[in-house]
C-alpha cells in the first residue's frame, strides 16, 4: 500500500483513472483541494477547504474472471469502514442505501466507484471518498442535501492526517477477505446502521420511481421493496433513495 499526496487536483478519481497504469494495486491518492469534486449521479462535492478527506483507492485485484468479484459492493464495504472510523470520535452513524454515511440524517461523506477498462481488459477500479471533517455551518447553506461535518458534531477541529491513517488502515484490514466473501462479510454491520428499514421510501431509478417499504437487504447488497400499490416485491440494485 502506497500513499500519494497532491496539493490540488481536479478530482482524485479523475486523476486516478487517467493515470491508472502508473500506479500499483492498493495505491491511495489524496489531496488538499479538489477543483472538480463530484459524487454519484455527477453531483458536485464540496471540496474547497483543506483538512478534509479527498481520497481515491486504486484497486487492481488479480482474479482472472473479474466478474466473479463483488466490485459493485465495494462502495458498501467502504461505507461500513468509514462508519466505524467516524464512530471512534464518539458519534453515532447511520447508513443510507447504498453508500451514504450520515450523522443525525445529515450526510457526512460521498463515495464513488468507477471501473477502468481497455476494451475487454480490466485495468482497475478507482474507489473515491470525500469526508467532511472541518467545515463551517455556512459552507452548507446552499447545499441541496442536508449535510454536516465531523468538527461540527464534536465541537473541535479534526486532525486530517490522523483520520486518513485510520481510514486507510481500516479499509485494508479486511479488504482481501471481502473480495472472497462479498457483502455477507459486512451485512450485519451494515444492517445495524441502516436507515429506513421497514419505512416508506421512494427510489428513483433513471426516470422511474418505486414507492414502497423496504423489506430486507439481501446478501448481495440489493434491496427488496414491497411496492405500495401492487404489494409486489421488487429487487433494487441501483437508484437514489429518499423517504
Amino acid at each position: 500500500m502506497n500513499l500519494f499526496y497532491f496539493k490540488t487536483l481536479d478530482s482524485t478519481n479523475l486523476f486516478a483513472k487517467k493515470n491508472i497504469e502508473k500506479f500499483n494495486d492498493k495505491s491511495v491518492i489524496y489531496c488538499d483541494i479538489q477543483t472538480n469534486g463530484r459524487g454519484r449521479f455527477d453531483r458536485k462535492w464540496l471540496s474547497n477547504r483543506k483538512d478534509n478527506i479527498f481520497l481515491s483507492f486504486i484497486l487492481k485485484p488479480q482474479e482472472k474472471n473479474i466478474l466473479k468479484l463483488p466490485l459493485t459492493n465495494l462502495t458498501q464495504y467502504l461505507c461500513v469502514v468509514l462508519a466505524k472510523v467516524i464512530e471512534t470520535y464518539n458519534v453515532l452513524t447511520q447508513i443510507k442505501w447504498p453508500n451514504d454515511v450520515l450523522i443525525n440524517e445529515h450526510k457526512i461523506s460521498g463515495i464513488l466507484a468507477e471501473c477502468v477498462w481497455s476494451g475487454k481488459d480490466f485495468r482497475g477500479l478507482v474507489l473515491g471518498v470525500g469526508v467532511n471533517l472541518n467545515y463551517e455551518k455556512e459552507d452548507f447553506v446552499n447545499i441541496e442535501q442536508k449535510a454536516t461535518s465531523l468538527n461540527l458534531e464534536i465541537g473541535q477541529k479534526i486532525n486530517r492526517d490522523e483520520f486518513l491513517k485510520k481510514l486507510v488502515d481500516e479499509f485494508f484490514k479486511n479488504y482481501d477477505d471481502f473480495l472472497q466473501i462479498g457483502f455477507p462479510l459486512i451485512r450485519k454491520e451494515y444492517v445495524k446502521r441502516f436507515l429506513y428499514l421497514n419505512c416508506e421510501i421512494c427510489v428513483n431509478i433513471l426516470n422511474n420511481k418505486i414507492n414502497g417499504k423496504i423489506k430486507t437487504i439481501n446478501n448481495d447488497g440489493t434491496l427488496d421493496i414491497v411496492e405500495k400499490e401492487t404489494l409486489c416485491v421488487r429487487r433494487v440494485n441501483i437508484g437514489d433513495l429518499t423517504c
